[in-house]
């Protein structure tokens, strides 16, 4: 999955999440700054990450995420070492 694509998917799902349209969500942006996520929208913004790309973060991985393009970076090292590990 290319980049460009995760950053799409993860907007559609922060998007979702916040009542935003991911038109508006860009990978500079901080959660809880720029998009006003409190701590409840962040578990369930993470959640369904974890869900859409078969990613998990745990608490100290979660806790360093800061902006979606954290979040985009996490999930492509998830996802390569996911890929790694079956190759």
């Amino acid at each position: 999955m290319s980049q460009q694509n995760v950053l799409e998917k993860v907007q559609y799902l922060i998007a979702e999440a916040l009542d935003l349209k991911p038109a508006e969500i860009h990978a500079e942006q901080s959660f809880r700054g720029d998009l006003r996520a409190d701590s409840l929208d962040s578990v369930e913004i993470i959640m369904s990450i974890e869900e859409a790309f078969g990613v998990e973060f745990d608490e100290d991985s979660a806790a360093k995420v800061e902006t979606v393009g954290d979040v985009v970076a996490y999930i492509e090292r998830a996802l390569a070492q996911k890929h790694a590990v079956s190759a």
